[in-house]
């Protein structure tokens, strides 16, 4: 169940930040620019000043701008929901877990059998990919569904961990920037360069980081899709996992040749 909930927010996340990150850099640059006029009119206060080595007063300091940034940019993304698509087209979709009822039986088994219409309609199926995927059979179960109910849509797939790498990356400019103004505010323009060094270790885990899932997320769906059977993927509940299999016998003619679609034309598509 926790692992549940862990992926549940990840494709929260994931979702927030593709959809929204054109209102976050929108809000950010205009929080950024209200912030320079309102320091530039001394309407904030400035209580560091930034001094040379010599220990010369250069300029006035505050960490305002850098602020609002973060303000503007969280703004933005949590907002972004409640906005029209930033394309002008409207932002309709069918998620599974939020689109049907998961408290009511009968709302799930109605959304069971009528996701098809929903596949059907739709112009894309964006998978939100993590290495259990291909282990569930419900994800698996709406792959072969969606190709059968829409041959000529779209199938894209997104992991998960991008967006989780990206948060990380921010997190990590913002750690760096309040180094750089305890920096200056404590004075210590003789250690700035160490403070700067030690300052970049949170921005370059996350590059690391991204490089090794990157290889390891590919590697993991390659061998997924090379070595997929239907008899191995898991499901909790003996009804779902008959209905299922019935259905997938009847739009592709037997598991064998599901099994086959998933190594061959679809490892294809999404690679």
């Amino acid at each position: 169940m926790g692992e549940e909930a862990d992926l549940g927010s990840v494709s929260v996340l994931s979702l927030l930040m593709q959809t929204g990150w054109p209102y976050a850099v929108i809000y950010g640059i205009l929080a950024v620019g209200i912030s320079t006029v309102l320091c530039l009119h001394d309407l904030f206060p400035m209580p560091w000043c930034f001094k040379d080595r010599q220990g010369a007063v250069l300029l006035p300091l505050g960490c305002w701008v850098s602020i609002s940034s973060l303000v503007g940019l969280l703004l933005g993304l949590f907002i972004s929901p409640y906005f029209p698509c930033f394309n002008g087209r409207p932002g309709r979709c069918f998620i599974d877990m939020v689109s049907i009822d998961q408290s009511d039986p009968e709302k799930i088994e109605e959304g069971i059998y009528g996701i098809g219409g929903f596949l059907s309609v739709s112009r894309e199926l964006q998978v939100l990919w993590s290495p259990p995927y291909l282990s569930r059979l419900w994800c698996v179960f709406e792959l072969a569904a969606y190709r059968k109910a829409n041959p000529s849509g779209k199938i894209t797939l997104t992991p998960l961990y991008v967006e989780q790498i990206l948060t990380m990356m921010i997190i990590g400019l913002y750690v760096v920037l309040g180094c750089y103004w305890v920096a200056n505010a404590l004075n210590l323009s003789g250690l700035s360069t160490v403070v700067y060094v030690v300052a970049m270790i949170p921005a370059c885990i996350p590059l690391h980081l991204m490089r090794r899932n990157l290889a390891e997320s590919k590697h993991k769906l390659l061998s997924d899709l090379k070595d997929f059977d239907i008899k191995q993927v898991h499901c909790l509940d003996d009804f779902d996992r008959s209905f299922i299999h019935s259905a997938i016998i009847k739009w592709y003619g037997s598991r064998e040749a599901f099994t086959d679609f998933v190594r061959g034309p679809l490892r294809d598509e999404l690679l």
